[in-house]
């Protein structure tokens, strides 16, 4: 996946003001580059080995907050200048460390890998997981948001026993993944990631004769690009990338629906490219 590196807006709910008054804090940052991110992310991923725990650009500085309850008193009566202050920090490092299990996921559902390198992938994913979801959840997550991603793992973890049904996996981890990385500061909407996903699980199927399911994932491919299209071609360069995604459509439903494998395969790589052209109008 490509990341955006155009300036946005994050809009952050304060809990500290009860329902039905609520307040809606804003800051204005510039993502970082996809090389910028990936180093992160790696970097995030080597303290995680080595020590168990992210390190401070990938946690929440709030997680250092004391536990007494005085401390805690304070920090919740100043709670709203606190926020303003790490909130940037936090998503980018929620983003850093989300890519982390997304690449790592990524990878094995594209079949990118060996077998000792997959098992290791995942278990990189399932390892990493708990801490990204703990910053998540603080910087806004739902939590039917970060469950739906516990279940993927836990299907994931379960499976690396046997090493069988880990591409599909992954793949699966990856759908749950999708609408995390709004709130980790991505400016690429889900519903393009899913996209992505979908492809992949397209691709799957073929390889799994699994022709039913191919024609289910092509037509939810249709419906999800129908609802991305109009904001997609509203955006500078948005109209190429929309035809050159409406080609990889339509060759991936002619191929589902002639049933050729090969046809499918290669369409399904159209998709993969078609969507990385549609992530750059986002930045």
């Amino acid at each position: 996946m490509l990341l955006s590196s155009a300036p946005t807006r994050v809009a952050v709910h304060d809990p500290y003001i009860s329902p039905p008054y609520h307040s809606t804090m804003t800051y204005s940052k510039k993502a970082p580059s996809p090389t910028a991110v990936r180093a992160t992310a790696v970097a995030a991923l080597s303290f995680v080995v080595a020590y168990g725990g992210l390190p401070a650009q990938a946690a929440s500085s709030r997680h250092a907050t004391p536990n007494d309850a005085a401390s805690q008193n304070a920090m919740r009566e100043d709670a709203p200048r606190h926020r303003i202050s790490h909130e940037v920090n936090d998503a980018r490092g929620d983003l850093a460390a989300l890519l982390v299990v997304e690449d790592a996921t990524e990878a094995i559902a594209e079949g990118e890998t060996t077998s000792s390198m997959t098992a290791k992938n995942a278990r990189k994913a399932v390892s990493l997981w708990p801490s990204v979801r703990a910053t998540l959840r603080q910087n806004g997550a739902t939590l039917t948001q970060v469950v739906a991603v516990d279940g993927r793992i836990a299907t994931l973890k379960r499976d690396l026993a046997s090493g069988k049904m880990l591409t599909r996996d992954s793949n699966e981890v990856t759908s749950t993944l999708a609408p995390l990385f709004k709130i980790a500061g991505d400016t690429v909407p889900s519903g393009i990631h899913y996209l992505d996903y979908l492809g992949r699980s397209i691709a799957l199927d073929v390889r799994g004769s699994d022709w039913a399911r191919a024609q289910r994932d092509a037509h939810f491919l249709q419906l999800q690009w129908n609802a991305a299209r109009p904001k997609v071609e509203a955006r500078h360069g948005g109209a190429a990338a929309a035809f050159d995604f409406d080609r990889a459509s339509r060759t991936v439903a002619s191929a589902v629906e002639a049933h050729s494998a090969s046809r499918t395969l290669a369409a399904t790589k159209m998709i993969g490219s078609a969507v990385d052209t549609v992530e750059t109008v986002y930045g």
